[in-house]
């Protein structure tokens, strides 16, 4: 069974945008923990232009 999330996500969404547009030249990994109630962003260790 899988579970459907972008309900959970959607209420997160302008908060992973602001985190691409503030970190978006970096290649960001952005993680949306719904459970710990936060957005995470980093940069990505290796990038890929695929």
């Amino acid at each position: 069974m899988t579970r459907d999330y972008s309900g959970q996500i959607a209420d997160y969404w302008l908060t992973i945008m602001q985190a691409w547009d503030e970190h978006g030249d970096q290649w960001p990994v952005i993680e949306c923990d719904i459970v710990a109630r936060q957005v995470l962003a980093y940069p990505a260790r290796t990038t890929s232009t695929d």
